[in-house]
């Protein structure tokens, strides 16, 4: 990843840093003695049951539960995909409020309803509704930063920010940009200086650039999302040797996050949350519900299988999709469409919105980004969004579509999370059946002093010392 002249340097400030270190580390332990610290690593698609699998490589993360505290599952949002439940992470709210609904923005048409489509190039004050850990932490005054955390591009309450947004490159903050391109850990300024990496390389600068951070900022609240193991998951499925291949890696990753913790003098007084955002299931077959919408004349589309009128559309989110109506006042329509897919194989339920509170989701009144009707697919379906009238309704991955999915509905078991805290302030030993992933940003807050009001979840006391 680095050139021949970046390892050199990077060799030379490692001695030098190490160095200094060897001198200084007892007034390091000094100056910040009296500083809390809080570390909050997400690493994404790690299933909850994988934590204690023997097959699955990760000593390092078993050794911080053994010797924290950690949790047998903790519950997701729905919808069970990835910027949706990071916001619920720093929130301490579901969807229903924080107003994250998918990787994206919905945009809705100039004129009429549909068709909606997405765009993930926005900024944390259009997808996001409500305060965050951060937002709290620098009002309080702290430092604060976050490596490839979703809905944070142009936070002006980060210090420090390397968002996760299709042109990161582009948004992270100057300083820190100029930094890591003199370091070595990106190329340049483009995107391309990331994304040229494979999902491994991204994972090492992500972590690299957390570890830079620890080192010259000393963030007291510091954010860092991991997405090899989410990758892999979609590509090979779960309980694979891939699988386990990226969890060991992880496993590596938060390893080296701790070391420079120590190195820099601050571990004694960091407490550190180990979390996940979904979990994941292995779908051999695949529903179409456009292609299905498109069979009952809901649907019209171009020769190119691109949406072109209709009446309907469904944006789907892996386990579930939002349907969005052209008239959602239309009984009749609604009526139609609920017994189209009631009667789909792998359909496990077709919600109404006098059931989206339930599911922590909001009114479509409320927030033009959920649809009018909320599906969710069964164990081992799939749902894919895309419009190509020739593919069947249902069928298997022969698509070469992706093989692991997560955004079912969190009634499924298999989209438990981890969670493990451990360090500074974290009692060694407890045990929880379940933890509310709302829980953990007021907990974290609690830790650093400070009050979170707008949060639903609670402090989890129980694993407070």
């Amino acid at each position: 990843m680095f050139s021949c002249m970046s390892l050199k340097v990077l060799s030379f400030l490692f001695f030098v840093n190490a160095s200094i270190m060897h001198v200084d580390a007892s007034g390091k332990e000094k100056v910040y003695q009296d500083e809390s610290f809080v570390v909050i690593i997400s690493i994404d698609g790690f299933p909850a049951d994988a934590l204690w699998n023997i097959e699955a490589p990760v000593p390092f993360l078993r050794s911080l539960a053994s010797n924290g505290s950690w949790a047998h599952a903790m519950i997701a949002s729905n919808p069970t995909v990835t910027w949706p439940n990071h916001t619920s992470l720093v929130t301490g709210v579901h969807p229903e409020k924080h107003s994250l609904l998918l990787n994206a923005q919905i945009i809705r048409p100039d004129e009429g309803r549909i068709p909606v489509s997405r765009d993930g190039r926005k900024d944390k004050y259009d997808l996001v509704a409500v305060p965050t850990l951060y937002d709290i932490a620098y009002g309080a005054g702290l430092r604060t930063a976050e490596v490839n955390w979703p809905g944070t591009r142009n936070a002006s309450t980060l210090h420090d920010s390397f968002p996760d947004t299709p042109d990161n490159v582009t948004h992270i903050t100057p300083r820190l940009r100029n930094e890591l391109i003199d370091l070595g850990i990106l190329d340049d300024e483009t995107p391309s200086a990331l994304w040229r990496h494979s999902p491994v390389g991204r994972d090492l600068v992500w972590t690299e650039t957390a570890n830079h951070l620890i080192r010259t900022r000393k963030p007291h609240v510091l954010l860092l999302h991991l997405l090899n193991v989410d990758g892999t998951h979609h590509r090979y499925g779960v309980n694979t040797n891939p699988g386990f291949t990226a969890l060991g890696l992880a496993d590596a990753h938060v390893k080296m996050v701790v070391e420079t913790l120590k190195e820099e003098g601050i571990y004694e007084q960091t407490t550190l949350f180990i979390v996940s955002d979904h979990g994941f299931i292995n779908t051999p077959k695949t529903i179409f519900p456009n292609v299905l919408l498109h069979q009952h004349e809901l649907i019209q589309t171009s020769g190119d299988g691109n949406f072109e009128s209709g009446r309907a559309q469904a944006q789907t989110m892996g386990g579930s999709a939002m349907i969005y109506l052209d008239d959602p006042s239309d009984e009749e329509l609604r009526n139609q469409i609920t017994e189209i897919f009631q009667n789909t194989e792998g359909i496990l339920r077709v919600v109404q919105p006098e059931q989206f509170p339930d599911y922590g989701l909001p009114m479509p009144e409320d927030n033009e980004q959920m649809g009018d009707i909320f599906i969710a697919a069964d164990y081992g379906y799939a749902l894919n969004g895309s419009l190509r009238p020739e593919l069947p309704m249902v069928d298997t991955v022969e698509y070469g579509l992706t093989y692991g999915h997560h955004g079912f509905i969190t009634d499924l078991k298999q989209m438990e999370t981890l969670f493990i805290a451990y360090g500074r302030g974290i009692k060694s030993g407890v045990v929880l059946d379940e933890v509310d992933n709302r829980s953990v940003a007021p907990t974290a807050a609690h830790l650093l002093g400070l009050q979170f009001e707008t949060a639903d979840g609670t402090v989890l006391e129980e694993i407070l010392e």
